[in-house]
């Protein structure tokens, strides 16, 4: 009935036509939600991590809180992570971009356009990683007062880490249910979504970089 709204039915061409554009509002209205729940998250849980911030600075202020030079972390081997987990967002918004262009079509033995670039962007990930949980232990542990900038020191390091691994586990189950062919240009955001929560922990590793080494490059 709900095709009888001219002098004469539609023709079975023309249901299907408008079936298919309904279908596709619809896939851009969830795209949209989508996109509008990880930007939500995106900023709100920021906030968790600029506190963390905030504290660091304000312990900072404290008169003899700051590590002599014999303690201070070596701000070289953070650098090789930062430029680590640049790259791979570089290479996991690379390899959403190829899935988002890329033509639905049938299964086959061929491994998916995405997948090799997705791969370095998992490794890279991994190295990110690594060389974090090298820096939560790089410190000596204790309560004595030279040793206090270490304890959050290790919580930032130990919160960022938990962060970029979780995300970094759902690159990996991305790549694996990937291997059936089933990310394309109408089915992305798999790809997408992984790579915005990825964006989230670079932009926030970039600021634990600013407070927790950059001053000891000056």
């Amino acid at each position: 009935m709900q095709y009888m709204n001219r002098q004469y039915p539609l023709t079975q061409a023309e249901k299907d036509k408008r079936e298919e554009e309904q279908a596709e509002r619809e896939r851009q209205q969830r795209l949209s939600n989508n996109r509008l729940g990880v930007t939500i998250f995106q900023v709100s849980w920021i906030m968790a991590f600029i506190a963390l911030i905030v504290v660091y600075w304000q312990l900072g202020f404290t008169e003899g809180w700051r590590p002599t030079a014999e303690l201070a972390p070596n701000p070289i081997l953070p650098l090789v992570a930062t430029i680590a987990i640049l790259a791979s967002g570089f290479y996991a918004r690379k390899g959403w971009k190829i899935a988002e262009h890329t033509e639905p079509k049938a299964k086959n033995d061929h491994k998916p356009d995405f997948q090799p670039t997705w791969m370095i962007a998992i490794v890279l990930g991994l190295v990110f990683f690594g060389i974090m949980m090298q820096q939560f232990f790089a410190l000596p542990f204790g309560d004595d007062t030279e040793l206090r900038f270490g304890m959050i020191y290790r919580l930032m390091i130990g919160y960022h880490a938990l962060h970029a691994i979780v995300t970094v586990f759902m690159m990996w189950q991305v790549y694996r249910y990937g291997a059936d062919h089933r990310y394309n240009s109408n089915n992305y955001w798999a790809l997408e979504g992984t790579t915005k929560l990825w964006y989230f922990v670079i932009v926030a590793w970039l600021m634990f970089y600013a407070v927790l080494y950059l001053p000891f490059l000056l």
